[in-house]
């Protein structure tokens, strides 16, 4: 019985450094990580936001690349206007549910440089589990999006030791953004 229990130590211990799943980082410009989400097996995520000009939601579908890329395959917005993509974008463009739809982009970054703030209501879906990304880096901005593969340890320590801040996060995420009867007219 005390070997069973000191074998599951031992692994348990071996899997904290050695396993190494794909995760969303954010870092501050320091380069200190300001977020760490563990990614699904399929290493999909959505970024969603309010564009800070036209004022309309923003929701853009990535996914783990070969190389641990950010691989941006898919993005939904709420209308034409200034700073929008209103050119040749790649992929396939069509209408859906009051929505612009750009489908099979499969644009990569490393990493990708973001603001978030309370204005521009940033969100992070992971699977059904959302945060609000404002909450978290406040004051870090900008941080910097990329994918990495830390020890699962160092991934379950940084959840623990930051669990208020990602309640706080869960709980003003909010739903889904949609698009509203007039926004964009």
């Amino acid at each position: 019985m005390v070997f069973a229990i000191a074998a599951a130590a031992a692994l348990a211990a071996a899997a904290a450094f050695f396993v190494r799943p794909a995760c969303l980082s954010f870092r501050n410009r320091d380069g200190r990580l300001a977020g760490l989400f563990l990614l699904g097996r399929d290493g999909g995520f959505e970024l969603s936001h309010r564009h800070s000009v036209a004022k309309l939601p923003w929701i853009e579908q990535f996914r783990v690349g070969p190389g641990d890329v950010l691989l941006l395959y898919r993005t939904r917005y709420g209308a034409f206007g200034a700073g929008l993509p209103s050119g040749d974008e790649g992929g396939t463009v069509s209408l859906e549910d009051g929505w612009i739809v750009i489908d099979g982009m499969d644009r990569e970054f490393r990493s990708v440089a973001l603001s978030p703030s309370a204005f521009t209501e940033h969100r992070l879906a992971v699977g059904s589990r959302a945060w609000a990304l404002w909450p978290l880096v406040a004051g870090l901005t900008p941080v910097t999006m990329a994918v990495g593969r830390p020890p699962i340890g160092l991934v379950a320590a940084w959840t623990i030791t930051h669990a208020d801040r990602l309640h706080r996060a869960a709980a003003e995420a909010g739903p889904e953004p949609v698009v509203r009867k007039g926004e964009g007219d």
